[in-house]
């Protein structure tokens, strides 16, 4: 059966639940990727044998300002049905025609407690969140580029400068890492001498 992709933090979604959230309870941050517009929320339609998984990647991958891994969760697509949740056919916002067309849904009229009913289901009846590293989201650039895939004046202008140059080499991504956790542990060191 297709499942149905949305984009999140891998980092909310591990299967291992904080003492204080109790079964049948989801720790709060999942809500933060369920993200909504007009009571609408954007979900990606995924084939069985998941032939379409790395083009829909790549078209939501070129909707971003730069090129980082993209995490996401699969979940079965009758989980909305169950919940009482309509999902209707749209067209999805990114540079890729055909997977706008083909494969982008919305789940429509959600309520917050539909939202929470959802992100319910999702956490305990998914498998765990998914990564693809920033070379392999290159990587699928690359080939989505070389296919045709994607209408180039709809990609940001950084993930395109960043196809032309290729992937990051070890010291540059050593360097890049550095600097996150320089910045991550001044932040912390702050919080700490300010409480």
């Amino acid at each position: 059966m297709p499942q149905l992709l949305v984009k999140v933090r891998k980092a909310r979604w591990y299967k291992s639940r904080p003492p204080f959230v109790l079964r049948g309870d989801i720790p709060a941050d999942c809500l933060g990727d369920l993200n909504t517009s007009s009571q609408c929320m954007s979900v990606w339609v995924i084939n069985d044998d998941e032939g379409n998984l790395k083009r829909v990647l790549c078209a939501l991958a070129a909707t971003r300002d730069s090129i980082v891994a993209f995490d996401f969760l699969l979940f079965d697509q009758s989980i909305p049905d169950i919940l009482g949740i309509s999902v209707k056919q749209t067209d999805g916002a990114t540079p890729d025609i055909h997977a706008n067309q083909n494969w982008h849904r919305d789940l429509v009229d959600l309520s917050a407690r539909k939202l929470v009913e959802l992100a319910i289901s999702v956490f305990e009846n998914s498998e765990p969140a998914r990564r693809y590293s920033e070379n392999e989201v290159l990587t699928m650039l690359k080939a989505g580029i070389q296919r045709n895939e994607l209408d180039l004046a709809r990609v940001k202008e950084g993930v395109l400068k960043k196809v032309e140059s290729g992937p990051l080499s070890r010291v540059a991504k050593l360097q890049r890492m550095s600097k996150e956790i320089w910045t991550a542990s001044k932040i912390a060191w702050d919080k700490f001498v300010q409480s």
